[in-house]
């Protein structure tokens, strides 16, 4: 079973992140995969484009449940993964209540050049537990709109307009977001993923602390590697800036 309709060039592999490309994928198919659970999954590469920094589907859920999926068949795995629920669990009743309470209040969107109780209540808390001066919020649909806002915030408070983030991090897939990710393909390594092509002036640097060669001569150069200084001072002396020009690190 192929996960496009068509064999996979390594260069498709190489773009889609994938590191499980042996027979063992298939194998799992062929042990876990019902004739159900495969027609649902052919339809699914069918009429989904992918996306590209992600591993191919693996199998169907049917429901989900606190640490624990489920598909068609009825098997329960634990998530090992949890990804975008590492808070809360699956279907936490206590988000559920909350959603249904809102809903049947008869007010599920709120326009644009207004505003509401809950919202304001949230920014008022978030207000109360935050530490120093962090006493404002400015929300949004999700992370890489969150990093995207940070980044054009940074930029105007700071005057700035580089940022600084580390090898192997992920702050989502939106265009500058994408940008200042530290994975494989953001770090150009083949010509397509040249750093012309992403957003300018970001710069990605190994993390301070680790074991790992490649982050101990990049910061031997540096008595204190567990300084944040070290760090904004090291990206600017090799990008050739003559004065502090980082408007924010990630």
């Amino acid at each position: 079973m192929q996960t496009g309709g068509h064999k996979k060039s390594k260069r498709m592999e190489r773009e889609q992140g994938d590191i499980n490309t042996t027979a063992n994928r298939k194998k799992y198919w062929e042990r876990n995969l019902s004739g159900r659970a495969r027609e649902i999954f052919e339809q699914d590469n069918k009429y989904f484009l992918h996306q590209s920094l992600s591993t191919p589907v693996l199998n169907v859920l049917s429901k989900a449940q606190g640490i624990h999926i489920e598909d068609l068949d009825g098997n329960r795995y634990i998530d090992m993964h949890g990804n975008g629920v590492h808070n809360a669990g699956f279907n936490n009743p206590e988000v559920i209540e909350a959603v249904k309470k809102q809903l049947n209040e008869g007010l599920a969107f709120c326009s644009r050049r207004y505003t509401n109780i809950p919202s304001v209540r949230l920014a008022k808390k978030l207000a109360e537990i935050t530490p120093g001066d962090l006493c404002r919020s400015l929300f949004c649909p999700g992370g890489s709109e969150a990093i995207e806002m940070a980044i054009m915030l940074a930029r105007l408070v700071t005057g700035n307009y580089k940022t600084i983030s580390f090898w192997d991090s992920f702050h989502g897939t939106g265009f500058a977001a994408a940008s200042i990710s530290g994975r494989r393909p953001t770090r150009a390594s083949p010509p397509r993923w040249s750093s012309s092509r992403w957003a300018p002036k970001s710069r990605r640097r190994p993390a301070a602390a680790g074991p790992t060669r490649r982050r101990q001569n990049y910061w031997s150069s540096c008595a204190n590697s567990t300084s944040i200084y070290c760090l904004v001072r090291n990206s600017e002396r090799q990008s050739g800036a003559t004065s502090p020009s980082a408007a924010a690190m990630s």
